[in-house]
C-alpha cells in the first residue's frame, strides 16, 4: 500500500550529539514526524559528514568535548554547500543568556533539552517549509498507555508515556535499547563524577554534571536532572569552596541514583513482558 503519509520525507537531517541517549531520542522523534536522520557523535565526525552530504537541517549539541558545537558550526559554515544550512543548537542550558547569545551568533535557533514532539514539529516546519502534509503516528495502531507509570517515583510518568508513544511505531525492542543505553551511560557518568569530586576537579565536574543533566532529562529522570544541574551551576559559579557547596547536592544525587536504577530495571521488565 503506497500511502503517502507512510513515506519518509526526502529532506536530509543531521543530528550531532556526543551522548547516544540524546541521539536515540531525537532520531526517534524525527522518525515519528517521518524524517530519517544521520547521526554524528563528535564535531569532527559532523564536519566530515557535512562535507560529503548536503544536509537540509542540522541539530547541533553545544557542549561536546574536543570541539564544541560553536566551532563545529563555524567549520561547517565554511563548506560551500552549507553556508546557509539551518543549524539548530540543542542544549540543556537554555537559562544561560550567554549560551543563547553565542548560539545566535553562528546558529539559527536554540532548542532546549528536554523538549517535546510538538516543539520539534513546529521547529522543523519553520525551517523546512516545503513540508505541508500532516504527520501521523502511522507506524503503529497499538495502544501506548500500557506501562504502569503510577508506580514510578524517580521517573516522570508523563515523559515515559511520551517516550512510549514516540517509539510506538518502531521495533518493540527499541525503547528497551534506549533505557539500557541510558543505564550504561548513567553508571559511567555517575562513576566519573565521583572520581571528579574526589579529585576536586571543578572543570571535569562541570562537564560530567552537564552530561548527566542532559541525558537524564530525555529519559524522564527529572529530579536527577535538576540535582545534576545544581552541581553544574555550582561548578560554574565563582567561590572559594565550590566542593564544599556541592556536598549536599552530591549526597542527594547518590540517593536518587540508588532509587533510579531499580525503576529503570522495572521499566525494562514491563517492556520485555510485552514483547511477542
Amino acid at each position: 500500500m503506497n500511502d503517502p503519509l507512510t513515506k519518509m520525507h526526502p529532506h536530509q537531517i543531521l543530528v550531532v550529539d556526543d551522548h547516544p541517549v540524546n541521539q536515540l531520542v531525537l532520531t526517534a522523534m524525527l522518525a515519528e514526524l517521518n524524517f530519517d536522520a544521520d547521526t554524528a557523535i563528535s564535531g569532527l565526525e559532523a564536519i566530515k559528514m557535512a562535507a560529503e552530504r548536503n544536509y537540509d537541517l542540522i541539530f547541533m549539541d553545544i557542549q561536546m568535548p574536543i570541539m564544541d558545537g560553536y566551532e563545529t558550526t563555524r567549520q561547517i559554515r565554511q563548506i560551500p554547500t552549507h553556508l546557509t544550512t539551518p543549524v539548530i543548537a540543542i542544549t540543556a542550558s537554555t537559562i544561560d543568556n550567554q549560551v543563547r547569545r553565542q548560539s545566535e551568533n553562528c546558529m539559527d535557533e536554540l532548542l532546549g533539552k528536554p523538549f517535546e514532539s510538538v516543539e520539534l514539529k513546529q521547529l522543523v516546519e519553520r525551517w523546512l517549509p516545503t513540508v505541508t502534509e500532516p504527520t501521523t503516528h502511522h507506524r503503529s495502531s497499538e495502544p501506548v498507555n500500557e506501562l504502569n507509570v503510577d508506580s514510578l517515583t524517580t521517573l516522570d510518568g508523563e515523559t515515559i508515556s511520551r517516550l512510549q508513544a514516540t517509539f510506538a511505531g518502531a521495533e518493540k525492542s527499541d525503547l528497551i535499547e534506549l533505557i539500557e543505553v541510558f543505564i550504561d551511560t548513567l553508571k559511567m557518568l555517575h562513576g566519573q563524577l565521583n572520581e571528579n569530586m574526589l579529585a576536586s576537579d571543578i572543570q571535569a565536574i562541570r562537564q560530567t554534571a552537564h552530561a548527566l543533566k542532559s541525558s537524564s532529562g530525555n529519559i524522564g529522570a527529572l529530579r536527577f536532572m535538576a540535582i545534576s544541574g545544581e552541581i553544574e551551576k555550582l561548578a560554574i559559579s565563582p567561590g572559594v569552596d565550590q566542593i564544599g557547596a556541592m556536598a549536599r547536592p552530591w549526597i542527594e544525587l547518590q540517593k536518587e541514583y540508588k532509587q533510579l536504577l531499580p525503576e529503570l530495571s522495572q521499566l525494562i521488565t514491563q517492556l520485555k513482558d510485552r514483547l511477542p
